[in-house]
């Protein structure tokens, strides 16, 4: 390859197009799929080869490509036919779509400095004292010469004399971890058979190593032979010591025992059916909808015992941190080492070393969350995901991919079954199901012996307001939280809001205090003693007056997840609270922590945001308490009914997984609400037929397709002007094409305001979005760095 043509990785910029390089001999290996460093004006940046240019444009002088990042090619064909389908189906550029493989992203900082070309004549004396400088102090970076007096434009004379060369200085910010190692010589070996080693250290270390180990110093030291030891062995020229990379396993030291439980029919039945298709790569996709407690996770463990028994990989997606634990301990005690896990918890560094073990085959399973399905796998056979229906397999920064569809695009490429597991699968998968697009598998009854869906009631907040009762628990759920604490039980109480105080008002003047930055009220937090915007992290303390009006009238409203922590402790003598949600699980293994003290039973009520509602099985949880269940319900967005059902039919799904019966309560003001009503009797059917009904005749998904356009600006005026223009534009090519298209908006955001940012928001419609798109990707729009396009969004608002 003589010509390349590299994505630039310039996260900040809207580049499109890819830019053509030479080849220097010295890098004549270089093929499609590396990463390369690149000079990129006066930057020196990360590049990706995507093909070669046969036909460069040499009417101009080409730049060579300065380095090589790795010592083989990081991009199979697999990974950049990914992600070119990523760029034209989420109007992104190429290089976004490709640094999603990267972990850590950008992994690389480049300094280009100058260096004085020796004997160089006929040069000003401004030109000459620079160069001597450079002579003296060593290369310079452009920005160290510009901060010298008249260094900018001696500069300039330097390098059109070419009396300078520009020399790269680049850094890896993916640090690989390494350790010592030992290896024994020739000469170790003639020693020890000539007798000249002394001391049984010494012995003890060649012997070892003479049996063809290369062994690293803590092996060594393990086996009683010190540092000391080992230096005057090398000193002798008896042992060779070397260099090797250690691939970290941050999971390693979980200790897990491995259950196998009888399978039902309805599971044997699944099982056979996904793992017909693996061994025919038959890359269809199967919906596993099975009632909470249905036994899905020990479908997911027969199915990959199958796949590794075939020599092949799998990977297993969970939509968040705080479900990894328990299914990554069900999966290591099945299949030990061969687990790796990925999160963002992990470091850069740690998720290379992820992405290493499952490119080399060491590691067998991949368990991770959204970003784990752009993982590199030596030999992949199947893709899990369980819980499919949760938002937060859709990205919402750019580019805004779902996870669910790069896994089905990565499944068809490969030839290999997708497995969409939920007990309320997302609508569209469910409809598609329907339909025949996907399989259906079912599991209807909980697959333990003696267990059984959990009896639901709703408790109408209203009657507690009329009764007296001010307090964040009805006297229904107190009454169930004695009893737990009466009879040893645990109970589990959701409440998707975290902090103290969810807004803080003055009572005179009626503001409440918001965020400077951000069109949202600021939120108490006691423990810190502060309050805080949940959106920009700015934090300020509670002032002793009203900043708008001056009085002292300053009162709190609204309950949290600290608040609620509390009024429980007071009112229910016996419990022990642990709180679970973003303000305490900050740590890398916070999450799992927190759920191990909760199964060892130090503590008897698990209280939290939706993190406590998914996928735990704990079988002495006999209560759930849902309070505000219905909060959700007030969204204005097509899928808040949808995301409320959902959230309620798995919170009701943690009780009662054991002997002994559950028990849920919803606490609701708007208790004869349907979508409560029906998660109440857990039917899904009928909320998903009910559902469905009603988006066909508003136009919603999966009976069209959006695409939601939201224009960023400083200044509000100006993105409501660009927005207003876009619709224009769409409007003028639809009256043109005669295409299906309803355009809603420009509006404001939900948050107009975030980070000192407005945000307006346009919303298309249409049956057929490929049309839409393809006039998007060549409108001026798409070069914009202010709008940013959401296909599929997850929120309208």
């Amino acid at each position: 390859m003589e010509y390349a043509k590299v994505a630039i990785n310039l996260p900040a910029k809207n580049i499109f197009r890819q830019f053509t390089y030479h080849v220097p001999q010295a890098l004549d290996f270089l093929g499609q799929g590396w990463r390369v460093v690149v000079p990129f004006g006066q930057q020196l940046l990360e590049g990706f080869i995507v093909e070669e240019d046969r036909s460069p444009d040499l009417s101009r002088e080409l730049k060579d490509i300065a380095d090589v990042v790795g010592t083989e090619p990081w991009f199979d064909s697999e990974m950049l036919a990914t992600a070119y389908w990523l760029s034209q189906y989420y109007l992104c550029t190429l290089a976004e779509a490709l640094r999603l493989f990267i972990p850590g992203r950008k992994s690389l900082a480049a300094v280009g400095k100058y260096v004085p070309v020796p004997e160089v004549a006929g040069l000003t004396p401004e030109e000459q004292e620079l160069y001597d400088f450079l002579t003296l102090k060593g290369p310079q970076s452009r920005r160290a010469i510009r901060n010298l007096p008249g260094g900018e434009t001696a500069l300039k004379g330097l390098i059109a004399q070419k009396a300078v060369v520009l020399s790269y200085d680049v850094k890896y910010k993916l640090r690989e971890k390494t350790e010592r190692t030992f290896t024994a010589t020739p000469e170790g070996l003639a020693a020890r058979e000539n007798g000249e080693v002394r001391g049984k250290s010494q012995l003890a270390a060649l012997d070892f190593l003479l049996s063809g180990n290369t062994a690293s110093a803590g092996e060594l030291e393990g086996k009683g032979i010190s540092s000391a030891v080992l230096r005057n062995l090398v000193q002798k020229g008896w042992l060779l010591e070397g260099r090797r990379r250690v691939l970290r396993d941050s999971y390693q030291g979980l200790e897990a025992r491995k259950e196998t439980l009888e399978l039902t029919e309805e599971q044997q039945a699944a099982i056979q059916a996904v793992d017909r298709a693996r061994e025919n790569r038959d890359p269809r996709t199967f919906l596993l909808q099975g009632i909470t407690g249905s036994g899905k996770t020990e479908v997911y463990l027969r199915l990959t015992a199958r796949a590794l028994r075939a020599g092949q990989q799998v990977m297993v997606l969970v939509p968040e941190i705080a479900l990894t634990g328990q299914i990554v301990k069900r999966f290591k005690a099945w299949f030990g080492a061969g687990v790796a896990v990925a999160h963002s918890r992990l470091s850069p560094s740690e998720r290379g070393d992820v992405w290493s073990r499952m490119r080399s085959g060491q590691a067998r399973v991949l368990i991770g969350v959204r970003s784990a399905v752009f993982c590199p796998f030596a030999d992949l056979g199947l893709i899990l995901m369980d819980e499919e229906h949760e938002g937060t397999y859709k990205q919402e920064e750019r580019p805004s991919y779902h996870a669910r569809l790069v896994a089905q695009y990565r499944a068809h490429y490969r030839k290999v079954p997708v497995v969409l597991g939920s007990a309320t699968p997302d609508l569209e998968s469910y409809y598609l199901a329907e339909q025949g697009v996907y399989t259906r598998l079912r599991l209807t009854h909980r697959a333990k012996t003696g267990s059984h869906l959990p009896q639901v009631s709703i408790v109408d907040m209203r009657e507690e307001l009329r009764q007296g009762n001010r307090t964040v628990l009805s006297e229904a759920l107190r009454r169930k939280l004695e009893d737990v604490v009466k009879n040893g039980e645990q109970a589990i109480v959701l409440l998707n809001r975290r902090g103290f105080s969810t807004f803080v008002l003055c009572r005179d003047c009626g503001e409440s205090l918001s965020c400077p930055n951000c069109a949202v009220s600021l939120v108490y937090h006691a423990r810190e003693q502060l309050m805080e915007c949940h959106y920009c992290g700015h934090t300020e303390p509670v002032p002793t007056k009203c900043p708008y009006c001056g009085s002292p009238r300053i009162r709190f409203f609204g309950t949290g997840t600290e608040k609620a922590e509390r009024e429980i402790r007071d009112l229910c003598p016996g419990v022990r609270p642990l709180r679970m949600d973003q303000d305490s699980t900050s740590g890398k293994f916070a999450h799992e922590q927190i759920l191990q003290a909760f199964r060892r039973r130090d503590y008897n009520v698990l209280l939290g945001t939706q993190m406590v509602a998914k996928g735990h099985d704990i079988p002495n949880v006999t209560l759930v308490g849902v309070l505000s269940a219905d909060s959700q319900l007030n969204l204005p967005d097509f899928r808040s009914g949808e995301r409320c059902f959902a959230l309620l039919t798995q919170a009701a799904g943690r009780a009662g997984r054991g002997e002994k019966p559950g028990q849920v309560i919803f606490q609701a003001y708007d208790a004869e609400n349907p979508i409560l009503q029906m998660a109440a009797r857990q039917d899904y059917e009928g909320f998903a037929e009910r559902e469905l009904a009603q988006r066909k005749e508003l136009g919603y998904p999966p009976f069209t397709r959006m695409l939601k356009v939201t224009v960023h600006h400083k200044r509000e005026e100006e993105a409501l002007a660009t927005a207003q223009k876009l619709v224009n534009a769409l409007e003028a090519w639809q009256l043109e094409t005669g295409h299906p298209l309803e355009i809603l908006g420009p509006f404001p955001a939900i948050v107009a305001k975030v980070n000192q940012i407005y945000r307006i928001n346009v919303l298309l419609k249409s049956p057929r979005m490929k049309p839409v798109k393809e006039w998007l990707r060549q409108s001026e729009y798409r070069n914009m760095a202010n709008v940013y396009f959401d296909v599929d969004p997850m929120s309208v608002v």
